[in-house]
């Protein structure tokens, strides 16, 4: 989805991708998800918690998705009550 917003206190534009609630699914090894937002050029992506699901037995695919967008773009994690229920981080 996406949303424009403005705001007198920002001069330039800004694209943020915001991604939540992924609860450990992988989306064809991640490569649809990566090719989609690599095209879309952000200038910053935040993940808004619950990307980890609290029973799942490996986090692999969330970490290595994160890593490899961080190349893309700066990025930040907002810890979820699903993260902070897992208490591995």
């Amino acid at each position: 989805t996406f949303y424009s917003v403005s705001s007198l206190k920002v001069n330039n534009k800004i694209r943020v991708i915001q991604i939540s609630d992924l609860h450990n699914a992988s989306f064809v090894n991640d490569s649809k998800l990566i090719d989609r937002i690599e095209k879309l050029k952000p200038d910053v992506i935040i993940y808004t918690g619950d990307m980890v699901d609290s029973q799942a037995s490996s986090d692999d695919d969330v970490i290595n998705l994160c890593k490899t967008l961080a190349n893309v773009a700066p990025s930040y994690y907002i810890y979820g009550n699903n993260e902070v229920e897992k208490k591995s981080y």
